[in-house]
């Protein structure tokens, strides 16, 4: 039967630290501020990293969902050049579940189409192009033509170039791009089709490993280029249709669920500092632990990185593994300095000692975690 009376004296000790002779007290408060002063300024550093960090992943995300200015030819532009504009919805029926690693996607998605049937000849299929992909097959829905007018449904199967970016997993933001445009380029001077996107619609619903939906849009931008025709220089256009999705992966589940064996090892660590330093057999048992802790971390950081693809930039999760790495060593050095204080003073120094600095060494990891997660 558990002895609560037992547990109840791991966390409190008959003598406290006013209780002490000044030199002992000083040897204390000394060790308090050290620590404090190490960790606060780790934490500032890493909050500055993290924020830095989300800052370059929000930018890396809108780069990717909005216009390019300046170089590319200006919408206006390529409207007054071509007219016949194809009315396109486009809707993502299915997709593989979001993977930091994977670098290639399958999907399902599909064009509502509407226009003039005279200005699709032969009244053959409008061929689109993916540009971020490759399509793998196309299957007519419907193909309706009515008082000159067709209204047409086309259902594809492809495979998408996702751009993943694993820098802040677990808590990361990743975004799905589709990007369509006319198979057929557009000479500068005649009046071919191209693709008018409409709208778009997300009707997927692959689980996604605890990403949530956050945002949907769509957007086009012109493109201008030249090509070596014989000893004729030609100018093309063509019109890029840009359908994304916004996925935020921030979910405390997720976060502890990824991060729980990496506490864990932290835990056990600072735990230890409970460890009656009276007997030697505790104190050799404390650097045991914290031997066991390392080795520990290291396999956790491992499985983890497993989930992400390799990046040569630092990680978030390289920061939480640093940090928990710092702790452990912490543990570790004020482990040694208890044998010290009680070879010098006695047990109740010691033990006053480990009481102090185990609130410090629990404080600053939840302090940690609790700043991690709600700066991303």
């Amino acid at each position: 039967m558990l002895d609560f009376r037992k547990v109840n004296s791991l966390f409190r000790h008959e003598v406290s630290l006013k209780d002490l002779p000044a030199e002992q007290r000083y040897r204390i408060y000394k060790s308090i501020i050290v620590v404090n002063s190490i960790f606060i300024l780790v934490l500032l550093l890493l909050s500055l990293k993290i924020h830095r960090m989300t800052e370059i992943q929000d930018y890396a995300i809108q780069n990717q969902i909005t216009k390019v200015p300046g170089e590319l030819v200006p919408n206006k532009v390529f409207m007054e050049k071509f007219t016949h504009g194809i009315d396109t919805n486009i809707t993502l029926y299915g997709r593989r579940y979001i993977d930091p690693k994977v670098e290639v996607m399958p999907i399902e998605f599909g064009l509502t189409l509407s226009y003039p049937e005279s200005w699709v000849k032969e009244k053959m299929i409008p061929k689109i192009s993916l540009d971020n992909g490759t399509l793998n097959s196309t299957d007519v829905q419907y193909n309706m033509h009515e008082n000159g007018i067709v209204e047409m449904n086309i259902l594809y199967s492809a495979s998408i170039q996702t751009n993943f970016m694993p820098d802040l997993y677990p808590l990361d933001k990743q975004v799905l791009i589709i990007e369509t445009s006319a198979l057929v380029s557009n000479e500068s001077g005649t009046n071919r089709y191209y693709f008018k996107m409409n709208n778009f619609r997300n009707l997927s619903s692959s689980k996604s490993r605890n990403y949530k939906e956050v945002d949907t849009g769509f957007y086009s931008q012109a493109h201008s280029y030249t090509l070596m025709l014989g000893k004729d220089k030609k100018g093309f256009y063509d019109l890029r249709n840009h359908a994304y999705i916004i996925f935020k992966h921030k979910n405390i589940y997720s976060f502890l669920k990824t991060t729980q064996y990496l506490i864990l090892s932290i835990l056990i660590t600072v735990f230890a500092l409970l460890l009656s330093p009276k007997e030697s057999d505790s104190m050799s048992g404390r650097i045991s632990v914290t031997g066991s802790a390392v080795f520990s971390l290291s396999a956790n950081v491992f499985q983890i990185n497993s989930l992400i693809k390799p990046v040569s930039n630092i990680t978030l999760i390289d920061l939480i593994s640093a940090f928990a790495g710092l702790i452990i060593i912490t543990c570790f050095l004020i482990t040694v300095k208890t044998i010290k204080i009680r070879e010098q003073y006695g047990f109740d120094a010691s033990k006053v000692h480990d009481l102090t600095m185990f609130k410090f060494m629990l404080f600053y990891p939840i302090l940690f975690f609790i700043l991690t997660y709600l700066q991303t």
